[in-house]
C-alpha cells in the first residue's frame, strides 16, 4: 500500500513538471507580440476570447492590434468594432479604427462626416450611465435655479439665476443628446457587418443583376434584409444593393 502511494506521488510530480514545462515552452501573447510573432499572439487572443464566457473589450482590442500589425485590415476592423460594442468609450480602439477606415481602398471610409466625428469624440468621453447622471443633476439644478429666479426680488440675482438656469438647461440637452447618440450607434451595430473580401455590389440578388459598385475589404455595411445566399446592404455613402452572404462578417453576434 505504501509503495502504491509513493508511485502515485511520483506520477503526480512528473505530470506537474510536464505541465509546467509546457507552460514555459508556450510564450505568452505579450512575449509573442514583443518578438514580432503577431500570428502567435493573435492565436493566443483568439483562444482566450473563445474560452471566455464574457470576453472583454481589451481582449478584442489586443486582437485588433495583432491583426493591424499583420495587415489583416478586415479582421482588425472587426475586432475594434466588437471592442467598441462592448465598451463604446474605449478611446484606443476608436482611434485605431478611425485610422484603419481611412486606409480602405476607394476612400469610402465609414461614411461619417466631420461633425459626426466631433460628436463621437464628445459623446464617448463618458458612458451612457455617466451622461444620464449628468443629465439628471443638471436638470435638478436647473429647476432649483429657475425657482430661485422666480422668487428672487433682487435684479442682479434674478439675472444670475436666469443665466444659470439657461446654461444648465443647455448642458442637460447636450447630455441627453449624447445618450441618444450612443444608443443609436450601439443599436445600429447590431445590423452592421464588415466586408471580408472584395465583392461587387449588385442591383438585385438574381443572376442577371447589374454591378453597382466595387466593395473592398474592410468596408462597413448595414444589413437591411437577408436571404438564403445574399443580403441587401447599405453602404456608408447611402447606396444600397446585394452581396453574397459569404463575403462579410457581422459585428455581432459575439459573446456578451
Amino acid at each position: 500500500m505504501t509503495n502504491r502511494f509513493i508511485y502515485l506521488c511520483l506520477a503526480l510530480l512528473a505530470m506537474l513538471k510536464t505541465t509546467t514545462y509546457a507552460q514555459q515552452a508556450l510564450p505568452s501573447a505579450s512575449e509573442a507580440f514583443a518578438q514580432g510573432d503577431y500570428a502567435e499572439a493573435a492565436r493566443y487572443y483568439q483562444e482566450q476570447i473563445a474560452e471566455s464566457n464574457t470576453p472583454t473589450s481589451d481582449m478584442l482590442y489586443n486582437l485588433g492590434v495583432c491583426y493591424t500589425q499583420m495587415e489583416h485590415l478586415p479582421d482588425a476592423i472587426l475586432a475594434y468594432e466588437r471592442a467598441l460594442y462592448l465598451e463604446p468609450t474605449h478611446q484606443l480602439a476608436r482611434h485605431n479604427l478611425g485610422l484603419l477606415y481611412k486606409q480602405i481602398k476607394g476612400g469610402m471610409g465609414d461614411g461619417r462626416g466631420l461633425m459626426t466625428r466631433w460628436a463621437d469624440r464628445l459623446c464617448y468621453q463618458f458612458t451612457i450611465q455617466t451622461w444620464a447622471t449628468i443629465a439628471l443633476a443638471t436638470f435638478a439644478l436647473m429647476l432649483l435655479a429657475l425657482g430661485s429666479f422666480l422668487i428672487s426680488r433682487v435684479l442682479t440675482r434674478k439675472k444670475i439665476f436666469f443665466y444659470s438656469s439657461s446654461l444648465l438647461a443647455l448642458l442637460c440637452l447636450v447630455a441627453n443628446a449624447c445618450i441618444l447618440h450612443q444608443w443609436y450607434y450601439h443599436k445600429m451595430s447590431q445590423s452592421q457587418a464588415i466586408v471580408q473580401q472584395g465583392q461587387q455590389l449588385m442591383s438585385t440578388p438574381e443572376a442577371e443583376a447589374v454591378a453597382i459598385a466595387e466593395l473592398h475589404e474592410g468596408t462597413p455595411i448595414g444589413i437591411l434584409t437577408t436571404k438564403e445566399t445574399a443580403s441587401e446592404v447599405r453602404l456608408p455613402d447611402g447606396r444600397t444593393g446585394w452581396i453574397a452572404n459569404t463575403s462579410f462578417t457581422r459585428i455581432l453576434p459575439i459573446k456578451q
